[in-house]
């Protein structure tokens, strides 16, 4: 799921710096949204970018989820 996340964090926009280099450096965000298609997954300023680049986000679909073989739990 990391990797998932991390993919779509460098994915977002080329202006987006991604410092973290890894997608096992990506910390767990505390927040997390349950939607009626997945997850949103937010980080804040400096979690995982420089605070030029805000608030991101990402969705996971529940079909993203299922593909990498994680179980939904929601």
């Amino acid at each position: 799921m990391r990797e998932l996340i991390y993919a779509k964090l460098v994915a977002l926009e080329p202006s987006v710096d991604v410092y973290l280099g890894s997608a096992d450096l990506l910390p767990p965000s505390s927040s997390v949204l349950i939607t009626d298609t997945g997850l949103v997954v937010v980080y804040q300023p400096y979690e995982a970018a420089s605070f030029s680049a805000g608030i991101l986000s990402v969705e996971i679909t529940d079909a993203e989820v299922e593909a990498i073989g994680a179980p939904l739990l929601w």
